[in-house]
Parts: C-alpha cells; sequence; structure tokens
C-alpha cells in the first residue's frame, strides 16, 4: 500500500484541479480512500508519535471545517471541498507513522515529480507557445490572462498558470539542495522557474531562504551568493516585465488587481466574522481567488479557521526557530515551507491541491523527523544548509 501511495504522490502536480476537474475528482478519491486506510491500520503509531502540542491545533482546525462547512452559504460547495482539506490534513500526520527511510523515499518521490513538471515547463517555453497562440487566435473570444501568458513567453504547463507553477517550483527547488549531485535537479527546476517569470514566487524563495538563515544564525559564503544570485534574477524578470507591451504582465498592474481582491475580501470578513462564507464559497466579483491564502481562509472558514491555521504555522516556526546542527539534513524542508506560505500571502496555491497537498506532507515530515532521533538518514548530503 505504501508504493501505491508513493505512486498517488508521484502523480499529484501533474493533474490541476482546474483544469481537469473530472479527473481531478477520480484521483482524490482514490488518493484518499488509501490515505483513510493507511491511517486506521496505523493509527497507535500515528497517535504515539504526534506531539501534544500539535493536537489541539489541529483539532481545532478540523472543528472550523466542519463549522463552515455545515454553516456555508453553499453546502454543496463545501462538501465538494470538505475532502480535500482532509486529505491535506491525513498527509500531515502520515509521516508519523513512516521510518526515515521511508520518509526519504517520499521526498525523492517528490522531487523526481518535480522534476517531470521541469521538463514539462521547458519543453513549453520551447516548442509549446506558437501552436497554442494559433489555436486561440481562431478562438472569437480567447482568455485576455492566457493570451498575455502565451505572448510574454511564460511557462505555466501543465499548471492553470506561471505563478501556480512557480509556487510549485519553489517548494521542489530547497528540496534538491541537499543533495550532492544537486545540479542535475537545479538546473531544469531553477530554468522552468526562471521561465514562469513569477516575481512573487521568486521573491518569496528568497524571503524564505534569508528568514531561515536568520533564525539559525548561518552565515557564509554559499548563502551570501544564494541570495545575491536570487536578486539578480528577480531584477532581470522585474526589468522584463516592466517592459513587456502587455498591461497585463506588468508588476504594477498584477498587484493593483490584488490590491482590489484584498478589500473585497476584507469587507465579506466583516460581514461572516465568526463562521465563515463556507469552505470554497468565497465569490469575489472578478476571481474565485483572494490572492491571499489567509484572508481567504478566514472568509470562508471564520475565526476558528484563520486562528488555528495561524496556530500551527506557529508551532513550525517554533520547530525551525529550535533547529540544532545535528539535524541540518532536513533544512531543505523548512525552507520549503516557509517559501509557501510566504508565497500564499500574495497568491491562493493553498486551495489548489496539486500544491497543497505536497506542503502538507512536507510539512509532516519536517515535524514527524524532529520527533525521530535517526533522522540522519532524511537525506544524504547535506551540503548548501550544513
Amino acid at each position: 500500500m505504501f508504493y501505491a501511495i508513493l505512486l498517488l504522490i508521484f502523480c499529484r502536480p501533474f493533474i490541476s484541479s482546474l483544469s481537469f476537474p473530472v479527473l481531478n475528482l477520480v484521483y482524490s478519491a482514490v488518493l484518499l480512500l488509501f490515505l483513510i486506510i493507511w491511517v486506521i491500520v496505523k493509527r497507535a503509531g500515528i497517535q504515539k508519535n504526534l506531539p501534544a502540542k500539535l493536537k489541539p491545533p489541529l483539532i481545532l482546525f478540523i472543528l472550523s471545517l466542519i463549522v463552515s462547512t455545515l454553516f456555508s452559504q453553499d453546502k454543496a460547495y463545501s462538501l465538494k471541498e470538505f475532502p480535500q482539506y482532509l486529505t491535506g490534513l491525513l498527509l500531515f500526520i502520515i509521516p508519523f507513522s513512516l521510518s526515515p527511510e521511508n520518509k526519504k523515499r517520499v521526498l525523492s518521490t517528490i522531487i523526481l515529480s518535480g522534476l517531470g513538471i521541469s521538463l514539462l515547463a521547458i519543453y513549453q517555453y520551447f516548442f509549446g507557445f506558437e501552436y497554442i497562440l494559433n489555436y486561440l487566435a481562431k478562438e472569437k473570444t480567447p482568455p485576455p490572462g492566457l493570451i498575455g501568458y502565451l505572448s510574454q513567453r511564460r511557462a505555466f504547463l501543465p499548471f492553470i498558470s506561471p505563478n501556480t507553477l512557480a509556487g510549485y517550483l519553489i517548494i521542489i527547488i530547497p528540496l534538491s539542495l541537499a543533495f550532492k549531485k544537486r545540479i542535475f535537479f537545479i538546473l531544469p527546476l531553477g530554468l522552468a522557474l526562471f521561465f514562469t517569470k513569477s516575481l512573487g514566487a521568486l521573491f518569496s524563495l528568497f524571503l524564505g531562504l534569508t528568514l531561515y538563515f536568520y533564525l539559525n544564525n548561518q552565515k557564509g559564503r554559499k548563502k551570501i551568493a544564494l541570495l545575491s544570485s536570487l536578486s539578480a534574477i528577480i531584477l532581470l524578470i522585474f526589468l522584463l516585465r516592466q517592459n513587456s507591451g502587455s498591461q497585463f504582465n506588468q508588476p504594477g498592474f498584477s498587484m493593483l488587481r490584488r490590491w482590489d481582491y484584498w478589500k473585497e475580501t476584507l469587507g465579506i470578513i466583516k460581514l461572516f466574522p465568526f463562521l465563515g462564507t463556507g469552505l470554497g464559497a468565497l465569490n469575489l466579483s472578478q476571481s474565485r481567488y483572494a490572492h491571499n491564502a489567509y484572508l481567504q481562509i478566514w472568509a470562508e472558514m471564520g475565526t476558528l479557521g484563520i486562528i488555528s491555521f495561524l496556530w500551527i504555522i506557529y508551532e513550525t516556526y517554533n520547530l525551525i526557530k529550535r533547529d540544532f546542527p545535528g539535524k541540518k539534513e532536513i533544512s531543505g524542508l523548512a525552507v520549503a515551507i516557509f517559501a509557501f506560505l510566504i508565497h500564499n500571502l500574495i497568491d491562493f496555491t493553498f486551495f489548489l491541491p496539486e500544491v497543497s497537498l505536497i506542503w502538507w506532507i512536507i510539512s509532516g515530515i519536517y515535524f514527524s523527523s524532529h520527533e525521530d532521533e535517526t533522522c540522519a538518514t532524511l537525506a544524504p548530503e547535506p551540503v548548501i544548509f550544513s
């Protein structure tokens, strides 16, 4: 059963929940079934290893999911969204039942899947845009955002947008830094990230690395070179997009639209501050998403939802802050967690299972590996973060 779950984890990023809703529904049902069976079989080990400090926020988060579904403004849609959150929580707790070797297999599977995604994006950048543009030219009303992405050669395959692809890649890249022959992973992953031209994702990765180095008081030429290189790439992409002929792709236009989404979401929070609108029941005038996961969680899940989620983040922050040299092997996980959380201040990958489920399982592995005294076997060659 473990290898069946590994296969499902490998396939998750290749199935866009918005582009292929039927396939995503079938996949999600199969994955959830396997996870439920696993948790039932391994429940004793999970209960034993799950830290007591994590139980209150997790229970509160589950309670907020139930409450927001029961009192949802759109109960049918909330019931449809509920399994996605349940799957994420199950993926979070499953690592507490895994051996260090199996945790390593999970991470290797995630990285290999990311490598496949990056090759698809690179293929699209060099060969895929012209074909799609010619097809869309025949359509009477092609989506303006899609036309903008294609005309500026911003890679997004197999996701719905460049920012979604970038939000996924900034989780995968830190994981691959732990390997001695990391160049074989970093080169395609880094190229794919660059081809998305996503300023928000790159800046989130920069902040994630900076925050981790600060919390662990790490200095050195490798760290400075890494952050300097990222800064140069961010500046280059900013200049490229600033000179774009398309208003849609300019950074200022993008931030103004987000500002409008945030103001509208805050207005909805004022109307439903305690119970929220219900899972998936946030409907803005021009978007399905608030482009800020924290505001959207508050708007949909109410006060209990945002408090419990921030509580989980707080425990994660405390754990990373207390990280010690003997466990630098899992530092890439910490950077990936940080980058995802920072990026979701301006994006919505938390609500896309093809990205968020990877974050949930990475977070679970990070927590469970700190409880496991043999976690030194989790990553073979801790190079960058040591």
